[in-house]
């Protein structure tokens, strides 16, 4: 794909949205002991991410097709040690891609991912000893009629001598997909010849040595035996359990069933009656918020092994085997305390529980639902629990007044926790005090300005970006032709979802100099509210209803999570404003504002800068992290936080925020630089140093206070209130809250 198609489809995707369903009734067991994992990823050169895992009598085999050659790995001591060798019976010109399966006797079936009605040959059956035997599947064959291709989903081998293919038939027109068959189940013999056609609506298939299962959406699953006649059909018994994509569905001999996921894997009993969490995936490799279950074998009940895609290229290998031996419990937990939730921070909590799984590493988000309270709730809640001294070990103090909680004594000294050489030193130095370190941001956001060369150097301040969007165009922006440019004397200088989108922004670079430690900076306020109140009405942002917020969600990055692409970066970079002033919390994201639409590579046509506002520099700490001097726990709160600056944890990009450490920064454009290098980009990097050498103030003023001054400015814009009573309200409203506090 080319860069210019891949960002249209980037820019252009539809957000997607994800919602938690409640958890149905249902009957568990816990367990002695606990599944270990060690990892197995065959040694050298790393496993990329199409490579697939297989299980045959001999033992584990990986197949890896996007090598330079596609190569087969072997281990007959369950990954202790592998066996490499090429494929040699592989034709990538004849066979293209293929969905593959090891059968009953060690040898592989292999069947083309779509097979169409010019194919002369679609499915191979490969001996041990790499004999390859064409199979007609004739049945299979015969759905390429008028055009139409089938797309293999699922190759299942059921009994001693016969495997079931599961494929639907597809028209492709005009780059749409339209299925236009039920989907069909093949069942044949060992020569290809066919047993019988099922018709089913299966979203799941697995077997073992005397039945084949399939699950449909709605949770039925029916079990057929090797001649293809029905032996059970549970209506819905397992509902409950798809709520989440389901990474593998696996069989033992016994006819209990697996459903493996991100979130754990649940054995299921023959006939549904018992449903057992055998493991919880927040404390596995497999279960991070930043790796793909990509697929698992069963080996028995007490050995499974899983594909998990950790990052966008590669693949790594983990065994789990059941110890009933090991502690499951020591008696400690640690409790890591978050106003909001944070993809990072459930990073670090769950490589947490991965190292020290004998301890109860408990999360808790404080707003994780409409029945949290208010933040004032919140708060006078924490503080009761750290005066009495039953508070959290690990604080999380984001849009908290969270330098109040260091000048109280409320936290302990990080200086010998974490070290200081690892971070920037505009991370580090405005948290340095004479009596030590008590507060450090594991992440940082920053307002960038966006446009042609000549444009970004000639805003210097808030008030010459008003100036020029006041000159410019209104907004006329609609999703309805997002995909088209607009003229250059029509684009608005800017686009802004909404009235908050547009206040967030502004505020984020000028906050500390109009709330200071004296209280309100009366005259920097009154130009704030100006500037603010000018832009929207402008463009319209002060009306109540407002725009309809449509931001962007795209898989991006070096681990393919989803990253929020803001409208006022999508619109400017499909020309349709033309310039961008928002927030940036990812470093794919500034490569992807930096980087020419057309080719890829760094433009020398755009420009970039920090947004120019009240004050010099402004960033915004994220997961800002201090240890409660009273934690139960001291010594496994610092090692919670050790990890948390780890480049382990770092490393991973993942929205929220950017790294505050070196190697984080470095882990995480090294990975990127590779993903532009192997899609033939450039490998040259956005200059994210050069960024953080110029970041000076960190805006560190409470969610309430943003909150106050936010409803004035709206009102303001609105013209219910003059200026002055604008300004008097705000001064009034944070006394109160000083005194409050106080």
């Amino acid at each position: 794909m080319t860069w210019k198609r891949r960002l249209a489809a980037l820019t252009l995707a539809v957000t997607m949205l994800f919602t938690a369903c409640g958890a149905q009734q249902e009957t568990q067991t816990q367990a002695q002991g606990r599944f270990v994992e060690t990892q197995i990823t065959p040694p050298d050169e790393p496993l990329s991410a199409y490579a697939e895992l297989l299980k045959t009598p001999d033992g584990i085999v990986i197949i890896d097709w996007l090598q330079p050659t596609p190569v087969r790995w072997d281990s007959s001591d369950l990954g202790e040690t592998w066996r490499k060798s090429e494929l040699s019976w592989y034709d990538a010109q004849s066979m293209d891609t293929l969905k593959i399966a090891a059968l009953w006797d060690g040898s592989l079936l292999a069947v083309k991912s779509t097979i169409t009605a010019s194919d002369d040959a679609f499915a191979w059956r490969i001996q041990t000893d790499g004999t390859v035997t064409p199979l007609a599947l004739e049945a299979l064959k015969a759905e390429t009629v008028d055009g139409k291709s089938v797309s293999t989903s699922s190759i299942q081998p059921i009994g001693t001598d016969r495997f079931a293919v599961f494929g639907s038939r597809f028209t492709m027109q005009n780059g749409v997909y339209s299925s236009d068959r039920n989907t069909g189940l093949f069942l044949y013999d060992a020569k290809g010849t066919l047993i019988r056609e099922i018709t089913c609506q299966s979203a799941m298939m697995t077997s073992n040595k005397t039945h084949l299962f399939c699950m449909d959406d709605n949770g039925v699953c029916t079990v057929y035996d090797e001649d293809g006649n029905i032996v059970s059909s549970l209506g819905g018994t397992y509902e409950n359990l798809l709520e989440t994509e389901i990474g593998a569905f696996l069989a033992d001999e016994n006819d209990t069933l697996y459903l493996c996921s991100g979130q754990g894997v649940k054995r299921l009993n023959p006939g549904g009656s018992l449903q057992e969490l055998v493991m919880n995936g927040e404390k596995y490799s497999y279960g991070m918020p930043t790796s793909y279950f990509a697929g698992g074998i069963l080996m028995d009940e007490n050995c499974l092994v899983f594909a998990v895609q950790e990052n966008s290229e590669h693949l790594s290998v983990y065994r789990y085997d059941w110890d009933a031996q090991a502690p499951t419990v020591s008696g400690k937990t640690l409790r890591v305390w978050s106003l909001d939730d944070s993809d990072l921070l459930r990073v670090a909590v769950n490589r947490m529980r991965i190292a020290y799984p004998d301890v109860d590493v408990q999360l808790e988000i404080a707003r994780a639902d409409q029945t949290s309270g208010t933040l004032e709730d919140i708060v006078r809640t924490l503080n009761t629990q750290i005066a009495a001294g039953s508070g959290p070990d690990v604080l999380i103090l984001d849009k908290l007044s969270a330098q109040s909680f260091a000048e109280n004594g409320l936290l302990a000294d990080l200086t010998e926790v974490v070290d200081a050489d690892a971070l920037y030193p505009a991370f580090l130095q405005p948290f340095q005090t004479e009596k030590g370190i008590f507060l450090l941001p594991a992440q940082f956001r920053v307002e960038l300005l966006a446009g042609s060369a000549e444009e970004v150097s000639a805003v210097d301040s808030l008030q010459s970006l008003s100036d020029l969007v006041a000159q410019g165009p209104g907004m006329t922006l609609s999703d309805s032709n997002a995909e088209e440019t607009i003229p250059p004397e029509q684009r608005p200088v800017l686009y802004y979802t909404d009235f908050d989108n547009l206040f967030n922004v502004y505020w984020n670079v000028c906050a500390p100099a109009l709330i200071t430690e004296d209280g309100v900076e009366q005259g920097a306020l009154k130009d704030f509210l100006e500037q603010i109140r000018t832009i929207a009405n402008h463009y319209g942002l002060e009306s109540a209803d407002g725009w309809e917020k449509s931001e962007y969600a795209i898989g991006f990055g070096n681990n393919q999570m989803m990253f929020v692409l803001p409208s006022s970066v999508s619109n400017y970079k499909v020309d349709r404003t033309r310039m961008a002033a928002d927030e940036f919390e990812n470093l794919s994201l500034l490569e992807l504002l930096a980087r020419d639409s057309s080719t890829g590579d760094l433009s020398s046509d755009r420009a970039s800068k920090l947004l120019p506002g009240f004050c010099e520099g402004a960033w915004t700490p994220q997961l800002l992290t201090g240890i409660s001097a009273g934690a139960q726990e001291p010594e496994l709160a610092q090692a919670f936080v050790a990890l948390l600056f780890s480049e382990q944890v770092q490393g991973q990009e993942v929205p929220g925020g950017m790294p505050t450490t070196k190697a984080g920064i470095a882990a995480q454009q090294s990975a990127a630089r590779t993903q532009y290098e192997q899609n033939g980009l450039s490998g040259e990097m956005y200059p994210i140093d050069d960024l953080i050498g110029q970041l000076k103030t960190p805006v560190m003023t409470g969610e309430n206070e943003r909150m106050l001054v936010r409803d004035a400015a709206l009102e303001y814009a609105q013209g219910k209130q003059s200026l002055e009573q604008t300004v008097q309200r705000v001064t009034q409203g944070l006394q109160l809250m000083l005194e409050e506090r106080s």
